[in-house]
């Protein structure tokens, strides 16, 4: 189907709507408290927001979708693993976290296990964090191509630099705030999508029979060990993950986080279920079709031409967000993690001027590892960067914020290498019996707990109550 006038003023309209209100929302950005954790007056709806937009991006949207259309359920386990990760933390992580006063968890490591051990984290962390941008610029890559008909090169710079703007002005408050409304556009999106795609199914008596049953309808698709894998991965990795602790210190209190917390876990699934839904009907509808396009396709073919360039701008803008609210995390651990240790008087002014300038070089260094790998698997990406950061971060961050004994810091050391070499290994080596991270992170936990000391120790260190 060819653009009409209605598809692109659909897609205008939506973009300048929310354009209009992260530029708004960053001109209350006047120092690194605000860009980073929007100076501690988070509300509910806000947090929620932000959560919502870094979870929400293009693995539980085109992701989920074109497994789906691969391989029927196999897209679930993406959505099982962020909604038991979200739930997790809001029960059990919430209160240390916020407590802790940390912005960045290598904070909290530096705290706990000295320099050396934040440094090595934030490396290592960076590095899974940087493949999570990626999926998203795949994802943005896929649905530019197909609405635009643009070459994929085009695609790739036009993301990275949608990523880089979205939250260069705002920082935390922006993301937030254009979290909220992408949120409603998101729920009426999978709410349509859920029904057009469950009313051309009705409309083909038979339709979902005609596909195999042990591909399409089976959890085991892909592997029952595997599937199990990536999901604790995601689960872990979400535990893990730079976001929640720069929503706790965000939100104005504990119970606002953990609240948003499992909220946004919550609503995770009807948009991975309406994911689903539509990556069967285009299997059965265009099985020729390029995977990756499944989801945008079907808002082209399925929807009014009003309403069609609406919904591709809501789902761009919820692929940019996502990958600009992992972007402000990884800026938030260089300016206070690694510049804050070359510079640790420098001005408030400086450190913004860090902060900003570092998303803008991390959008450059994914631009060119996504463009170099175009047409990956994007759930496949979204699960490594999940499982290395489990692999890095687990046990140290566990043992920081439930132990209340000290860890020396040379086993930290010990356990963080211990648990990407594991994991690495294991994957280059791909064993049939044992998913690598069931291995890794008992291996790192066991490592770390040699240097459980007996005593407390007389420097300061976290203390949860």
């Amino acid at each position: 189907m060819s653009l009409t006038v209605f598809h692109v003023l659909g897609f205008v309209v939506c973009v300048l709507a929310i354009a209009a209100i992260g530029l708004w929302s960053g001109r209350g950005v006047t120092s690194a408290s605000d860009f980073s954790v929007g100076g501690g007056k988070g509300s509910l709806l806000l947090i929620t927001g932000l959560l919502l937009g870094t979870n929400i991006g293009g693995g539980a949207t085109i992701g989920t979708a074109q497994s789906a259309f691969l391989g029927g359920f196999y897209g679930i386990w993406w959505c099982l693993g962020l909604s038991l990760g979200g739930l997790m933390i809001a029960i059990f992580f919430s209160g240390p976290m916020k407590c802790s006063g940390c912005t960045t968890l290598q904070q909290l490591l530096r705290r706990r296990y000295g320099a050396r051990a934040a440094l090595l984290s934030a490396i290592l962390s960076s590095l899974g964090v940087l493949i999570s941008i990626v999926t998203q610029q795949l994802s943005a890559i896929a649905l530019l191509t197909a609405f635009f008909h643009i070459d994929t090169w085009v695609a790739s710079l036009i993301s990275a630099a949608l990523m880089a703007c979205y939250v260069l002005f705002g920082g935390a408050l922006s993301a937030g705030l254009v979290g909220l409304c992408k949120a409603g556009l998101l729920f009426a999106l999978s709410l349509t999508s859920a029904g057009a795609a469950a009313w051309y199914l009705h409309t083909q008596p038979g339709a979902l029979l005609s596909l195999p049953s042990e591909q399409y309808f089976s959890l085991h698709t892909g592997g029952l060990a595997s599937n199990l894998g990536n999901a604790v991965a995601t689960a872990v990795g979400l535990t893990c993950s730079q976001v929640y602790f720069q929503a706790f210190a965000t939100a104005r209190d504990q119970r606002t986080g953990q609240v948003a917390a499992a909220l946004s876990s919550l609503l995770l699934i009807p948009v991975s279920i309406s994911s689903i839904l539509v990556g069967l009907c285009m299997r059965i509808q265009q099985p020729d079709l390029a995977p990756s396009l499944a989801f945008p396709s079907f808002l082209i073919h399925h929807f009014p031409p009003l309403w069609s360039g609406i919904a591709i701008a809501a789902l761009l803008i919820t692929i940019v967000g996502s990958g600009a609210g992992v972007a402000l995390g990884i800026s938030t651990v260089i300016t206070t993690d690694l510049f804050g240790c070359i510079a640790p008087h420098a001005s408030d002014r400086l450190r913004l001027a860090v902060s900003r300038w570092s998303i803008a070089a991390v959008m450059a260094l994914t631009w060119l590892f996504a463009a170099t790998n175009l047409g990956s698997l994007v759930l496949e990406w979204s699960f490594l960067s999940m499982a290395f950061r489990s692999a890095v971060n687990c046990a140290p961050l566990y043992a920081a914020l439930f132990f209340r004994r000290h860890v020396s810091q040379r086993c930290c050391l010990a356990s963080m290498l211990t648990g990407i070499a594991v994991y690495l290994i294991g994957q280059i080596t791909q064993p049939d019996i044992l998913e690598p991270l069931f291995l890794s992170l008992p291996l790192s936990l066991a490592v770390l707990l040699f240097g459980y000391q007996k005593h407390v120790p007389s420097s300061p260190t976290l203390s949860i109550k």
